[in-house]
């Protein structure tokens, strides 16, 4: 995992995570995936 996707991660740019990203993170964190992301809609999809 580059030093680019963790900051991108982390500042909350990023616009898609690679499942090998989630793997990794997940494996050195120790959680599941539902513990790293939260689903906020749109407000579209609110309407």
């Amino acid at each position: 995992m580059s030093r680019g996707t963790i900051a991108a991660l982390y500042h909350d740019r990023a616009t898609k995570v690679d499942l090998r990203v989630v793997e990794k993170l997940c494996k050195v964190l120790k959680c599941n995936a539902g513990d790293l992301f939260v689903y906020v809609p749109d407000e579209e999809d609110e309407a």
